[in-house]
């Protein structure tokens, strides 16, 4: 079942029909439109088994799909598809174009982007070309900077305005 590759269990996958032809489709329902950022693709660890270019694809409505990007040269196992600029959408699939005869997923996980407003603090700043605000604005060409000088500890605090469930913090 297509549900086994949203699961969280390496142990389970799904699989295409063998010998289908290509293209094949795994997609997800978000519920309300969600960010991502990249994409964790888990294949199966054999050529037979494992697609090696996928496009993604994006929609609001599960009937008109926009391609997103296109991946190439996929690998055995796990897969990171990083999208060139986070995009937003209520449903999501990996469209597999070409591989071997029959696609499995062992697990999709997806990397979602979080959209800041300006309910960022800092200890200190640099100057007000580098405040607190650039550490959460999702452009890694931005930045926040302590005060030169400061000793620590320096703080970097965000406040979500309810509580907020994080299972991880990318530190870039």
């Amino acid at each position: 079942s297509a549900s086994n590759a949203f699961d969280n269990n390496t142990s389970s996958y799904w699989c295409s029909a063998n010998g289908s032809s290509y293209p094949q489709t795994l997609a997800y329902d978000f519920g309300s439109p969600t960010t991502l950022s990249s994409i964790l693709l888990n294949q199966w660890n054999s050529a037979s088994y494992r697609a090696t270019t996928v496009e993604l694809l994006g929609s609001n409505d599960n009937s008109s799909w926009s391609t997103l990007q296109t991946f190439i040269n996929l690998g055995f196992n796990q897969n990171t598809l990083t999208l060139s600029s986070p995009q937003t959408y209520r449903y999501f699939a990996l469209r597999a174009t070409a591989g071997g005869p029959c696609w499995a997923v062992k697990e999709v996980g997806f990397q979602r982007t979080l959209v800041f407003t300006s309910n960022a603090a800092a200890s200190t700043q640099w100057s007000s070309a580098f405040s607190a605000s650039n550490a959460f604005d999702n452009n890694t060409s931005s930045y926040w900077c302590s005060a030169n000088g400061s000793s620590y500890p320096q703080t970097l605090a965000y406040d979500f305005g309810s509580p907020t469930t994080l299972s991880s913090i990318l530190l870039n």
